[in-house]
């Protein structure tokens, strides 16, 4: 049997006609308000926000895999055609789809000090030498994201909306880490 895979794209107000070539279902969340052809969100956290808000409200019927994608991809993963097309993330639980990168804990860098403060709090240490990933996207599997429990999800949600100025550059270093994706 095939696997079911949804696209999650996060967006605010990119071109979206790159999706009439991928031939997957897609759940486009809009932050802008201006376009009742896709799903409104409010404006906050960026993609976080919005992959909080899919993984939060269809968690008990999430697709066997969900591609976590920006508005535009492509910036972060040009190469994303071609790993759709060849279905390499099928490998695996979690796969990031753009370059990563090392976390260095301590790092004086905003977001990184961002990504500190958010780790200690949701994850009680920090993931120093994990990878992340430029752009946070990621395909992650339903057990992947069904390994933590729906109560942990809705709390992270709450943490990166209240902190939503530096929240999505230290989730995108995070969600690797938070899926057991190492």
């Amino acid at each position: 049997m095939k696997p079911v895979i949804h696209l999650v794209i996060a967006t605010h107000g990119e071109d979206l006609a790159w999706l009439d070539d991928i031939g997957l279902p897609a759940f486009a969340y809009d932050a802008t308000g201006t376009r009742p052809d896709l799903i409104a969100v409010p404006n906050a956290a960026r993609e976080a926000g919005q992959w909080l808000h899919h993984i939060v409200t269809h968690y008990h019927r999430l697709a066997d895999w969900t591609l976590f994608l920006q508005g535009d991809p492509f910036a972060h993963c040009p190469d994303l055609r071609e790993q759709l097309h060849a279905r390499d993330f099928l490998r695996r639980h979690v796969t990031p789809l753009g370059r990563t990168q090392r976390y260095l804990a301590g790092h004086r860098h905003a977001h990184s000090i961002a990504a500190d403060r958010l780790a200690r709090d949701i994850l009680g240490h920090v993931p120093d030498g994990a990878p992340w990933i430029l752009g946070g996207q990621f395909a992650a599997s339903a057990p992947a994201l069904n390994a933590r429990p729906l109560a942990w999800w809705q709390r992270v949600q709450q943490r990166v909306l209240a902190g939503s100025n530096s929240s999505p550059w230290a989730m995108e270093r995070l969600w690797l880490h938070l899926l057991g994706g190492r």
